[in-house]
């Protein structure tokens, strides 16, 4: 067809449909994306950002949030997220409420801020009651799961874009 090899975008709502929540970043997309960062390569800064992703029911899905420039490190449970978090320090952390163990989203929540540590913690829940129960207890964000590519896609370009922005130029 004629629209070959133009970018390319998937929604999730249908393939006449398009809703700008439900779209989900084609292969490439991907690519251009990562094409767009070379020039921070070549100059030898790799810009890698690390995720921790706390939901029982995304890792089998994990293929669907390989990004480049992206670490994301998948845990079923909730448990030992203090431990976690303070072993592999993330840039982000996608928490969800609903979870097969003793710890639930809110509680991961409250232990992650009674230790003070920095970290960025988004909600990610298909519940709207449970995404506002975790705003409410310390989350700095709330997305839907059916919303989570595109949101960790926009994440990741506005960090990259704004850490390009404030690093020191030596091409003088």
């Amino acid at each position: 067809w004629w629209w070959r090899g133009r970018w390319s975008a998937v929604f999730a709502c249908g393939p006449r449909r398009s809703c700008r929540g439900c779209l989900l970043w084609s292969r490439s997309a991907v690519r251009n994306f990562a094409q767009s960062r070379f020039s921070a390569r070549q100059k030898g800064r790799l810009l890698l950002m690390k995720v921790l992703l706390f939901d029982d029911e995304l890792q089998e899905k994990q293929a669907l949030f390989k990004l480049p420039e992206l670490t994301l490190l998948f845990y079923p449970h909730a448990d030992d997220v203090v431990a976690a978090v303070r072993q592999q320090q993330p840039d982000l952390v996608l928490m969800d409420y609903y979870m097969q163990a003793r710890c639930s989203g809110t509680d991961a929540i409250v232990a992650l801020r009674q230790h003070q540590l920095p970290v960025r913690i988004v909600a990610i829940s298909s519940d709207r009651d449970a995404n506002r129960r975790m705003l409410a207890v310390g989350a700095d964000d709330a997305v839907p799961k059916t919303h989570l590519r595109a949101y960790l896609m926009r994440w990741l370009e506005s960090v990259l874009r704004a850490r390009q922005a404030h690093a020191p130029t030596s091409d003088r």
